[in-house]
């Protein structure tokens, strides 16, 4: 099994070395995905509906009306080590689409949370479901794709 997953792993990297670094043409034209891995966690008196109801309504009121974002996939930690895994995939067309999107996404937040306190008042709602997190940016292999 060990020397299964060896071979695996080389032909692996065989691969993607042999594709070879993509062009600067190649680059401009891929999309740039946002991976971002949210540790999630259960403060005391915390519940699963009250956490997914603020995620939903953050979603209706800033992501779904963000026009630079292109999609979006949230994956909840199904089996494995660490189940505390939300892990968010934001699809973007290029850099200046996520820089846009992060001035969008500030000005539609203030706009349905008018007031300084009813903003920070949800982002303490909602962030006692999360501790640390880490964000990845990636650009997509477009020959890769399946």
């Amino acid at each position: 099994m060990k020397k299964t997953q060896v071979v695996f792993a080389v032909a692996c990297a065989v691969v993607l070395f042999a594709a070879g670094p993509a062009t600067a043409q190649e680059q401009s034209a891929d999309n740039i995905f946002v991976a971002t891995v949210q540790k999630m966690r259960m403060p005391e008196g915390g519940r699963n509906a009250e956490r997914d109801s603020l995620l939903q309504l953050y979603h209706e009121q800033v992501t779904k009306k963000n026009t630079h974002i292109i999609s979006q996939r949230a994956l909840q930690h199904l089996y494995g080590a660490d189940n505390r895994d939300l892990v968010w995939i934001t699809e973007y067309k290029d850099w200046a689409s996520v820089e846009a999107a992060t001035k969008m996404d500030t000005e539609l937040f203030e706009k349905y949370w008018k007031d300084a306190e009813s903003r920070r008042q949800f982002n303490r709602m909602l962030n006692k479901y999360f501790a640390e997190h880490s964000d990845e940016l990636y650009s997509e292999r477009t020959k890769l794709r399946k």
